[in-house]
């Protein structure tokens, strides 16, 4: 009788298998979002209700976008006492997640008291921040509108060929691309947060503030796809971020 039961709890994430056929596709996912053996140790759920759908590698620049917001916003903007933000891991297309909890008291207790400066100062300054956040979009959306498009000729011009450029518009055109994601990534990262302590949305609808979500260095240099996994993680052992500098994160400034 004891042999008909089913097994109670979670799967773990090792017992899940990429569906046969689907390997190559599997592997065009970052190494540092995929399942790896130390995950059986945590809770990860599916999130259904942001990723109801299978995602492509390409569209997975939105959950890296927001998910490196969330964390940066949770453990060094405004500092929540008890959870340093979530990682995410994907396979098969779906998207899963599992949050890093904070349990030392003494942890806590030290949090609490940078969390109480931060979490005060924006419920005390709320409608200001926000409308900096607000400008700061309608910036963003009307730089996204004037991105040029990049038409191809048949034939390169000839002046060109004699010139020796050695580029054509093809070359520039995925420069554009770029610049749209980054707007993308910088809409995450500008927001006014959400209210301190909420683990939803913020009033108005905006998202949690971050600035993980960009992908290159403080000189405009890109960061190579597999240091991204590094630097994620060693955002969250980093100290909090000034409290001074809550004052501009609406307004473009995120570097400690």
């Amino acid at each position: 009788m004891n042999a008909q039961l089913k097994p109670t709890g979670f799967p773990l994430p090792s017992s899940l298998r990429v569906i046969p056929g689907t390997e190559r596709a599997q592997a065009a996912y970052p190494y540092h979002i995929q399942f790896s053996p130390e995950d059986d140790q945590r809770f990860w759920f599916y999130n259904s209700m942001h990723f109801p759908e299978p995602m492509s590698a390409f569209d997975m620049v939105t959950a890296e976008a927001a998910y490196c917001a969330l964390g940066s916003s949770s453990t060094r903007v405004h500092c929540i006492p008890t959870t340093l933000g979530i990682d995410h891991r994907i396979i098969n297309g779906r998207v899963y997640i599992g949050g890093n909890a904070v349990t030392d008291p003494a942890e806590i207790a030290r949090r609490t008291t940078e969390f109480q400066q931060r979490a005060f100062y924006y419920y005390e300054n709320w409608e200001r921040l926000y409308a900096q956040w607000r400008e700061k979009m309608l910036a963003l959306i009307h730089d996204a509108r004037a991105l040029p498009k990049v038409a191809l000729p048949e034939f390169e011009p000839l002046e060109h060929v004699h010139a020796g450029r050695g580029e054509d518009p093809g070359y520039r055109a995925p420069h554009g691309d770029d610049r749209g994601r980054d707007a993308d990534a910088r809409r995450g990262a500008a927001a006014p947060a959400q209210a301190p302590g909420d683990d939803g949305g913020a009033p108005g609808g905006a998202r949690p503030a971050r600035r993980g979500g960009r992908h290159v260095r403080p000189d405009g240099a890109q960061i190579p796809r597999q240091a991204r996994g590094r630097r994620r993680r060693a955002l969250k052992a980093c100290s909090p971020v000034p409290i001074e500098h809550l004052e501009t994160t609406t307004t473009g400034r995120f570097s400690r």
